[in-house]
């Protein structure tokens, strides 16, 4: 079965699941690496159900990728913040929201580390950020549209810089033996948001 493909049944959503819950398991006691083998152990299954689930270890590793940022937007990306206040404002809802969750998350460590230099993870979480940097730019350009964002700053460069500095931001503080606090996290970013934008913090 194709990783794009949601089973319909619940019994293979639930298995879907389970083999994907298991596979990230896999990938944070194993530094990042997958194995079908491994996977297939930790769901308690044979390995021609995950074969048949994501078709391969390449339709696995995409699967998770897709799975990480699909939870990202849904908590994150796809709230609609800046009809009812000022950019400002949302965004800095919008940052808080994304720290909580990326410190939360126990794959956000492995996901931005080791993981990621996998080919085929890298490949896809290209696509997934572009996508982010795409809606983060629509929501820039809609402010300066409404004259409350400079209308010379580049909204392409600015919502790469805001989530490219997010990323590195947080897989830094998460690789420190003594985390920073969300609130540290924040003040850091909050500032490099404010400055992509040319605004004051």
């Amino acid at each position: 079965m194709n990783s794009l493909i949601t089973p319909k049944t619940k019994k293979g959503i639930e298995t879907r699941n389970r083999l994907l819950e298991a596979a990230r398991t896999v990938a944070m006691k194993f530094d990042g690496q997958i194995e079908i083998a491994r996977v297939a152990k930790e769901a308690d299954v044979v390995a021609s159900v995950v074969h048949r689930y994501f078709g391969s270890k390449n339709g696995l590793v995409t699967a998770i990728v897709d799975d990480y940022y699909d939870r990202l937007n849904k908590e994150i990306f796809t709230l609609d913040l800046h009809k009812s206040m000022d950019w400002m404002e949302s965004e800095k809802i919008r940052l808080k929201m994304g720290i909580d969750f990326m410190y939360e998350e126990p794959f956000t460590r492995v996901i931005h580390g080791q993981f990621a230099r996998a080919p085929e993870v890298a490949s896809r979480e290209r696509e997934r950020i572009a996508a982010v940097i795409t809606r983060t730019a629509k929501g820039i350009k809609r402010a300066q549209s409404l004259g409350t964002l400079p209308s010379h700053v580049d909204a392409d460069l600015a919502g790469a810089a805001m989530f490219g500095a997010l990323v590195q931001v947080i897989s830094h503080a998460l690789s420190r033996k003594r985390k920073p606090s969300k609130d540290a996290v924040f003040e850091v970013m909050w500032r490099q948001v404010a400055a992509s934008v040319d605004m004051p913090s």
